[in-house]
Parts: C-alpha cells; structure tokens; sequence
C-alpha cells in the first residue's frame, strides 16, 4: 500500500510538471532552429557592431580584422588624414620610388600662390615576394597624367600597359615595354556613356579582351582624378585585386566625406589582407588650399601604395 501510494504521487506530480515541461522542449527547439537558420553574416554583424557596447571593446575586436580604426570610429577630416597616412612600422624593408616630375605652378583654389609641385612618383615595395619578377612582370597603371612613373618601371623591366581616355591619337606611346591606350577603366556607372568620343571599360573586360588573368598583374595604379573612390570601390568589389602583388592609388578630391569613403576602402582592402607600406600627401595644385586666417597650406591629396600580404616573404633573400 504505502508503495503503491508513492508511486500514485509521483505520477501527479509529473502530470502537474508536464506542461511546463513540453513548454520547455519546445522553446530550446525554436532557439536551436533560430540559431541554425540565421545568416553567418548576421551573427557576425550583430556581433561586431553592437552599438551599446563601450567604443574600447568594438574597436578592439575590429582591430582582430585589420589594423588602424573602423571607419565608423573616426569624425572629422584630421582623423581621417591621420588613419589614411598611418604605415606600419617596417611593413617593407626596400621601398623604392619610381617617377617624378618636378615644376612651379599657381594653386588652382589660391592662384595668387606658387608652390613647387612633384607628380607621377609612387612607391613600390622591392621586398622578396611582392616585388615585380622581371621574368614576367606586368604593371596596368589608369591615368596618364604624365608618365615618368611608367616609363621608369619599363625601364625596370616590367611590361607596362597604360590607360587613359583623354589621350589624343599623337600622344598614344608605344614602345617594347610601354604601350597606352585611349581606355578608360570603368566603375560601372552610366554617366560614362554620356561622351561618345571616350570609351570606358571595367577592368574585368579588358583582362578579357586581352586575354589576361588577373594573377598575372603585378602592379595597379590608379590615378583617375575625381573618380578614384568610384573606382577603387569596383576594384574591391570584384575581387580582382585578391590576385594582385601591389596596388597604388590616390585621392585627389576636396570633399571631406568622399575622403571618409576613400580611407572606408582602404580599410577594407586592409581586411582583404593588404598591407599599406607607403602613404604621401601630394602636393598638387588641384590639392592645395591656404588659410585666409592663418596663411596655412593644407593638402587635401594623398598617395597610398599597399602590398598583398599572401605574396609577402622577407625572410626569403
């Protein structure tokens, strides 16, 4: 008897429970649904940028991804001039420059001031693994300003293919190692059509026209005057700089929240696994702004040269 009345109790107890119990069940399988079915993407996004969290705890798990700060982290343009000039100590162990021309000439936003003005210099990094291999190096540089940088390189030994629309037939170069071509490289917008007589092509199509694989690039130079973010934006965009040893660019716009999208890029390319070695002001006529207060030259330009770090070996040599 007095078994059997133990056993009666416990089954009302478990009767009473069992509601709560089903109740239960059924949430941890919704949870567990929930957690599976979510995007990776969204996780890692809720997860990463939590704005309740203090800054210290978001920027120091931003900085597992790429050095310097996110650019949601940065306000103002002394901030930005800041990240974008910020190398990393010994990123490359022989830099070498490559071009450079040298005149006087009248700021185009203070003419009654004449400053002497360097142009078509970049940097390139001549360590083991990313420099230019002289058996097979190629070198695509948009934007033909002047072209000591590429005459120089072709001097070096690398094969060079220039674009730029704006060339005239006389001005189109053609030599062993250099040739430029009346192309401009596109970002895909369609306000490039609106000039019949120039002709805009993204990179990916003239790879194809060419015949040309991406990994076969060693060097990009970018210098497309006011679209170099519309540009550097593509580039990121289809991967083909994954593939590539060294990308060089510049910002040449004085507009304080396009300057925020060009530093933007550059952190992702950061993340892509590039790693800035060289970073200028340019002191272009188009760059340079002077203070009516104080008289103050201000830069508003910037070169950027980056290697891709998956190339990378300086233990090599």
């Amino acid at each position: 008897m007095y078994k059997n009345h133990g056993v009666k109790k416990s089954k009302d107890i478990l009767l009473l429970h069992l509601p709560f119990l089903l109740c239960s069940s059924i949430l941890l399988c919704l949870s567990a649904w929930l957690y599976i079915s979510t995007p990776k993407v969204l996780k890692d996004s809720v997860d990463l940028v939590d704005i309740e969290r203090p800054c210290n705890t978001v920027k120091e798990k931003m900085s597992k991804f790429a050095p310097g700060s996110p650019p949601y982290m940065l306000h103002g343009y002394q901030a930005v001039r800041n990240a974008i000039l910020s190398v990393e100590k010994d990123a490359c162990e022989d830099v070498k420059q490559f071009g450079g021309a040298h005149w006087k000439s009248k700021m185009i936003y203070s003419p009654d001031v004449e400053v002497d003005v360097t142009s078509g210099n970049y940097s390139l990094c001549l360590d083991y693994g990313v420099r230019p291999n002289l058996l097979r190096c190629n070198v695509y540089s948009f934007g033909l300003f002047e072209i000591t940088f590429e005459s120089e390189v072709a001097e070096y030994g690398c094969q060079v293919i220039g674009f730029d629309p704006n060339l005239s037939k006389n001005e189109i170069q053609y030599s062993d190692r250099f040739a430029a071509l009346q192309i401009g490289i596109s970002d895909g917008s369609l306000s490039e059509n609106q000039d019949p007589a120039k002709k805009y092509i993204r990179l990916k199509d003239i790879l194809r026209i060419l015949k040309e694989s991406p990994s076969n690039i060693d060097v990009i130079k970018v210098n497309v005057e006011q679209k170099d973010v519309p540009i550097l934006t593509e580039l990121v965009s289809s991967g083909i700089l994954n593939h590539v040893k060294q990308f060089l660019t510049v910002f040449n716009k004085n507009d304080e929240s396009t300057i925020e999208q060009f530093y933007a890029q550059l952190w992702v390319l950061e993340n892509m696994g590039f790693v800035k070695f060289a970073a200028s002001e340019w002191a272009h006529p188009s760059c340079l702004i002077v203070d009516k207060v104080t008289g103050e030259k201000q830069v508003h330009c910037y070169k950027v040269s980056m290697y891709n770090k998956q190339f990378y070996n300086k233990y090599f040599d």
